[in-house]
């Protein structure tokens, strides 16, 4: 079955790099973590419907 894509904006927050740094990943999902400023990220998650998740 193919893994479920997703792309998820947040900030570098420490309990994130290991994910960021492919030690662990979540089963049968392909995640794209993308970096982006707090007040950005929300803008265009609410606008332009740009992530998955935020």
């Amino acid at each position: 079955m193919a893994k479920l894509k997703l792309t998820v904006a947040c900030d570098r927050y420490d309990y994130l790099q290991p994910l960021r740094e492919g030690k662990i990943q979540p089963e049968g999902i392909d995640l794209n973590l993308v970096t982006v400023e707090s007040g950005v990220r929300h803008q265009r998650m609410a606008h332009y419907g740009e992530y998955d998740g935020c």
